[in-house]
């Protein structure tokens, strides 16, 4: 079903789409007026067209108003979209149905609509290289091995609040595409309160596990594992909230999120450091990081809705749990398999030659600060995938977009890499760590291939094509095997790395291009109910 096409704010008069006779937003159904998202009837909305002359002014004030609510000036971002003409309590802070037909798009609008979550990106990026650079001269080398691999188990388990990233932002778009941005908010609301008690339960587990799991990975048994397990656990609360400031597209108070979740944990683990703390102070650092971030972004989620959720739940408590639990499951593998690929080589080599763990990590992190920057990117081209093919159209200039923000890093540190690459570890992460300069710029080429992959997965998983999953297990299997095969060893592992990521790149490439391929513009896909879940059409109706 297309929707009629309603151009946002107060001068949506004289634009919008004929009377509704259908079912509204609110389940009744007749032949009167329609009312909008905005409160006001389609007759209210009917009049003579604007003339040339004012249509064009008002477009050239909504662009402005657009241009001013995307600059990078985190906190203090305009959004002229809350409007005072329409009552507060009848205002949704939510793209409306259809919105991104309103202005004409360009790449260069592109640019500047992710420029805030890019910058906030590119300043949390500097941040943990800071961080990175100065721990790994305040800590021994088998101390910095370690925290290599703590972080390597950071990231694979926050791979499961990921995926419920993509769950929840799938399940806020449909709903408020539907005109059910209520439901939408007290669904989540429901959903964090839930995540809140599996983390109680998550945190005293992450205990019960430490000394086992500390011994299979050779690290102390202090507490560290433990602290690195429920940060993964608070990653999912923080994921609920960034989740709906993707929705919303509030991508500069993303930014603002990084930039805070960043910060926090640079001064926290440099002070413990300095402290004499080592790992288990690295690892507390990282956990109060999280907690900090996961509450600032509580309350930015929150303010992002913009009035109090009212409507109740449907009577079955249904709302979409087959298709969140789809999407999530999907994701989760996805994630998984994408962590595994970005972080097997260095938990593996820390654990089959710890000698080498230490100068394996500085190049490792150094060449993986580019898959960190595309998965901050693909907060970017996910919901913008999303809420795009859930309308039937395609988003591949947001995609150029992100990769090009991605492409400028890739190029500046690859050409580092060949050229200076001892100099650099060296000033960096000191003589004692630049044993790994011969296998710097072959990682850097796995890894710029790797963040690639990151961000048209992302893509994928927003337009609902799930299939990339089986390309990433075939590249873990690949990648596991070469790995242990090059037995710790640095030059080895690097270039087991660039075969692999090398080819699930290709793979992803070719997978993406057959399903833009099949794309048809203006084709809405899978239309979701007031619970989320898909539309189906009755036995022998059209459809």
């Amino acid at each position: 079903m297309r929707w009629p096409t309603l151009r946002r704010g107060a001068h949506a008069a004289g634009r919008a789409g004929p009377p509704a006779t259908g079912p509204d937003a609110h389940g009744a159904t007749g032949t009167g007026p329609a009312e909008t998202a905005h409160g006001y009837s389609s007759h209210q909305l009917e009049g003579p067209p604007l003339s040339a002359v004012t249509e064009d002014l008002l477009v050239a004030e909504e662009s402005l108003l657009d241009t001013m609510a995307l600059t990078p000036a985190f906190g203090l971002v305009a959004d002229p979209y809350l409007e005072t003409v329409t009552p507060p309590e009848k205002t949704s802070p939510l793209p409306a149905a259809g919105e991104g037909a309103e202005a004409p798009e360009s790449f260069l609008s592109g640019i500047f609509q992710a420029g805030p979550l890019a910058v906030g990106g590119l300043v949390a990026n500097a941040l943990n290289i800071v961080a990175t650079v100065l721990v790994a001269r305040l800590l021994t080398t088998r101390q910095y091995g370690g925290v290599a691999q703590l972080l390597g188990l950071f990231f694979v388990l926050s791979m499961p609040g990921s995926a419920l990233l993509v769950g929840v932002l799938r399940r806020i778009t449909a709903m408020a595409a539907k005109g059910h941005d209520e439901l939408a908010h007290r669904w989540t609301t429901k959903l964090y309160r839930r995540s809140l008690l599996v983390l109680v339960a998550w945190s005293a587990f992450a205990f019960a596990i430490e000394a086992p799991l500390a011994r299979a990975l050779r690290l102390p048994d202090n507490g560290s594992v433990a602290f690195i397990l429920i940060a993964g656990g608070v990653w999912a609360l923080l994921c609920i909230d960034r989740a709906i400031l993707q929705a919303h597209r509030r991508y500069a108070g993303l930014g603002l999120n990084l930039m805070i979740e960043i910060g926090v944990r640079t001064v926290l683990v440099l002070g413990f450091a300095i402290a004499g703390l080592g790992i288990w102070g690295y690892a507390l650092g990282l956990l109060l990081g999280e907690i900090v971030a996961a509450a600032q972004a509580r309350v930015a989620g929150q303010r992002a809705w913009g009035y109090p959720a009212r409507a109740a739940l449907p009577s079955d408590d249904s709302m979409g749990t087959r298709a969140l639990s789809i999407d999530l499951v999907t994701a989760l593998i996805g994630f998984a398999l994408l962590g595994v690929l970005q972080n097997a080589d260095i938990i593996l080599v820390g654990r089959l030659q710890p000698s080498n763990s230490g100068s394996y990590a500085a190049i490792s992190v150094a060449s993986k600060a580019l898959v960190f920057g595309a998965i901050l990117l693909g907060s970017y081209v996910l919901p913008e995938a999303a809420i795009r093919w859930h309308r039937g159209e395609h988003a591949l200039r947001q995609l150029a977009v992100t990769l090009l923000f991605l492409m400028v890093p890739s190029i500046l540190l690859l050409a580092v890499a060949l050229f200076a690459p001892k100099q650099f570890l060296t000033i960096f992460f000191s003589a004692r760590l630049s044993g790994g300069a011969p296998a710097f710029a072959t990682l850097v080429g796995a890894m710029a291939c790797l963040g690639v992959t990151v961000v048209l997965t992302n893509y994928l998983f927003g337009a609902a094509r799930r299939g990339v999953i089986v390309l990433l297990a075939l590249g873990v299997v690949v990648l596991l095997v070469l790995i242990h095969r090059a037995n710790g060893h640095i030059m080895a592992s690097a270039q087991a790395e660039l075969a692999v990521q090398g080819g699930v790149v290709a793979l992803v490439l070719v997978a993406f291009a057959v399903v833009h391929l099949r794309f048809r513009p203006g084709r809405v896909h899978a239309p979701l109910n007031a619970t989320g879940n898909v539309d189906r059409p009755a036995a022998g109706g059209a459809g």
